[in-house]
């Protein structure tokens, strides 16, 4: 397991933010798998990007992007707890939701 426990642990905050955990830390089953399966893609991406040197801004490119929910969470992972400089360029063909999450 690349994420272990205490990152886990933070990741909470950002899964309250987007409201997949409550205050309370209730989850739901449905949203208990979402969280399960966020971090099973996270940890595709941590094992490929633990080897790029850490003085090198990671960047990536996120496409067809929808909600940005995904990059938000690789952002807040490698920026708030691998405390690594990040930027992620989103791109979707929808452009409501680019506005949006700009």
């Amino acid at each position: 397991m690349l994420i272990n426990k205490i990152n886990r642990e933070e990741l909470f905050d950002l899964f309250q933010l987007i409201k997949l955990q409550s205050r309370n830390a209730y989850i739901s089953k449905d949203n208990e798998v979402k969280i399960e399966q966020i971090i099973a893609y996270l940890e595709v991406i941590h094992s490929e990007l633990k080897r790029v040197s850490k003085k090198r801004t990671i960047v990536l490119i996120d496409s067809g992007a929808g909600n940005c929910y995904l990059s938000y969470l690789v952002y807040f992972f490698y920026q708030n707890i691998e405390q690594r400089l990040i930027k992620i360029h989103c791109i979707d063909t929808n452009a409501r939701l680019m506005q949006q999450n700009e």
